[in-house]
């Protein structure tokens, strides 16, 4: 296993450094559905190693062996399931041109940061090479593999826009932050679009709170915090085994959606 990725305590009045961490799950597996259309096999998904009852806690995230054979069946799978020419938006056929015009608008999307020329030449180096060997398809499936594979996408990356322990984060890296803790997915092109054409924090949170999914965020970390899963099988204040109930669980999700509306 890798070394532990705990930050070191933070200091009386400053902000605690955030470890690097990998997708979880539940974030993984939307983040495969939204680029390319595809849902990975549960079984394929690296499993959380949870401390606590957090599914975010990126300090238990530790990448070995196994987790990385995991990444490299998803990677494969997806690649074998993606429809080449729908998710390239090529019409009939894949080329080489249109698969240019694909990385030019999506790459930047698909790996969550700011892309260069470069970038999009690297990844149609990849689509050459398959291509070459197997035809066309082939070496879009080839793309799809890389950017699974690639550190951009399994892992959460924040640099910040500037120097010092405290620094701001990249317009980037805040909607993936916000869109990862409300959708519990990645940011779509939407709202990757408009935090790197500078629209203020403000709108961004108010962006991602006023998307539908933020439904689903704020129950599972409501979910987590009160501990709802013990509370269904006992009775908090006495232990009694009788459960919290479907309609108190429910009308607790319906106070917290109103509480951040």
């Amino acid at each position: 296993a890798s070394p532990s990725t705990s930050p070191p305590p933070a200091a009386p009045g400053r902000p605690a450094a955030l470890p690097v961490r990998r997708l979880n799950r539940v974030e993984l597996a939307a983040a495969v559905q939204g680029a390319f259309g595809v849902f990975p096999r549960a079984s394929a998904i690296p499993t959380d190693a949870l401390s606590g009852r957090f599914d975010r806690d990126g300090r238990h995230f530790d990448v070995d062996a196994t987790v990385a054979a995991s990444y490299l069946d998803v990677a494969v799978e997806t690649a074998r399931a993606v429809k080449p020419a729908t998710v390239a938006g090529c019409g009939a056929a894949v080329t080489r041109a249109c698969v240019r015009s694909y990385l030019e608008a999506k790459l930047s999307v698909l790996l969550r940061r700011p892309t260069v020329a470069a970038d999009v030449e690297s990844y149609l180096t990849t689509f050459d090479r398959g291509a070459a060997r197997a035809g066309a398809d082939e070496g879009f499936r080839e793309i799809v593999a890389r950017v699974v594979l690639s550190p951009d996408f399994l892992y959460v990356l924040e640099p910040a826009n500037g120097t010092g322990d405290e620094a701001p984060l990249t317009p980037h890296a805040l909607a993936t932050r916000l869109a990862l803790a409300l959708w519990r997915a990645p940011p779509d092109a939407a709202l990757f679009a408009k935090a790197v054409g500078g629209a203020a924090h403000d709108d961004l949170v108010a962006t991602v709170l006023g998307d539908p999914r933020a439904a689903a965020g704020l129950r599972a970390f409501h979910a987590q915090w009160l501990d709802l899963a013990a509370a269904r099988k006992a009775d908090l204040r006495t232990g009694a085994t009788k459960g919290l109930g479907a309609a108190r669980e429910q009308s607790l999700h319906k106070w917290v959606e109103r509480a951040y509306a």
